[in-house]
C-alpha cells in the first residue's frame, strides 16, 4: 500500500504542477497584455502631455493678443476723442454707436458724418 500511496502523491503532485504550469502561463500571457496596454498608456500620455503644452502655447500667445488690441484700442480711443475734441465737440454729447448697424442702410451715418451731425446741433443750440 505503501507504493500505491507514493503513487497517487506523485500523480497529485504532477496534476499540481499542471494546473501550477497552466496559471503560470496564464499570468504570463495577462502580464504581456498589461505591459503593451501600459506602453499603450505611456504613448497616449506622451501625446496628451505634447497636446498641454501646444494649447498652452497658443494660450500665452493668444494673451499676448489680447494685451497688443487693447493697447490698440486705447491707442484708437485716443485719436477718436483728439479727432472729436478737434472738431469742438465733447464726446459725451455724440449718439451712441449702434452696435448692430451692418453699413448696409443709407441712413447709417459714418462716424464723421456724426461728428459733423453732433457738431451741428451743437451750434444750432448756441
Amino acid at each position: 500500500m505503501a507504493f500505491f500511496g507514493k503513487a497517487e502523491a506523485n500523480h497529485t503532485a504532477a496534476e499540481s504542477l499542471t494546473a501550477a504550469d497552466a496559471k503560470i502561463a496564464a499570468l504570463e500571457f495577462e502580464n504581456a497584455k498589461l505591459k503593451v496596454a501600459a506602453t499603450e498608456a505611456e504613448t497616449r500620455i506622451t501625446a496628451l502631455t505634447s497636446e498641454v503644452e501646444t494649447a498652452k502655447a497658443a494660450t500665452v500667445a493668444k494673451e499676448g493678443e489680447i494685451v497688443t488690441l487693447k493697447a490698440e484700442l486705447e491707442t484708437a480711443k485716443g485719436k477718436a476723442n483728439a479727432v472729436i475734441a478737434s472738431q469742438g465737440l465733447e464726446s459725451e454729447k455724440l449718439p451712441p454707436l449702434d452696435t448692430r448697424a451692418s453699413g448696409d442702410s443709407k441712413t447709417e451715418l459714418s462716424m464723421t458724418d456724426r461728428c459733423l451731425a453732433a457738431k451741428a446741433k451743437e451750434d444750432a443750440r448756441n
